[in-house]
């Protein structure tokens, strides 16, 4: 139905070419003129790309921190499975009866279920805490190498000196808490 053309390209005759030739235009000005209105945000949008790659750049340590917390995540739910199949299977099972191939648990509140149910919401918690912990790292590092810039100021680990903000910080609140609850 397409005659072939010049190029070897099959024309379409259709009546529906110019509508969406001019439509597609319609759009591809529409979206020149956002951007044109949008030129401050994509010069500030540049400028904090342009401040994010200098500070990669600066303090390179601060990638292995993604990485070290996924490891760390890892571990923690590896083992975090190995528990909690232990804690299930440490329930008392029965059968219902002798034609059965599967047990049931004879009862959801026996103690090694309950420890159960707070392990999973204790496992939930610790990996919320890397997640956390990884986010106040990068921007603990970032706020020290930006402040870095004043005379006399000099950069120094800053990914290290924000793990131990992470940890100093968060075993003294808890350590506050119970001297609250004391």
């Amino acid at each position: 139905s397409g005659v072939a053309t010049y190029l070897g390209i099959p024309s379409i005759n259709s009546s529906f070419n110019e509508p969406v030739g001019w439509t597609l235009i319609g759009v591809g000005c529409f979206f020149f003129i956002v951007i044109l209105c949008c030129c401050n945000r994509i010069r500030l949008a540049v400028a904090v790309c342009k401040c994010a790659g200098q500070f990669v750049g600066t303090v390179c340590t601060v990638v292995m921190v993604p990485i070290f917390q996924s490891i760390l995540g890892f571990a923690l739910w590896v083992g975090a499975l190995f528990t909690m199949v232990y804690l299930v299977s440490s329930a008392t099972f029965v059968v219902a009866s002798s034609s059965d191939y599967f047990t049931s648990i004879q009862s959801y509140s026996d103690p090694e279920l309950i420890r159960f149910y707070i392990f999973i919401f204790f496992s939930l918690w610790m990996n919320a805490f890397i997640g956390a912990m990884t986010i106040f790292i990068i921007a603990s590092a970032c706020c020290m190498w930006y402040y870095s810039h004043a005379p006399g100021n000099e950069l120094s680990l800053p990914v290290w000196r924000s793990y131990k903000m992470t940890f100093r910080y968060h075993w003294g609140s808890l350590a506050f808490g119970s001297l609250l609850v004391a």
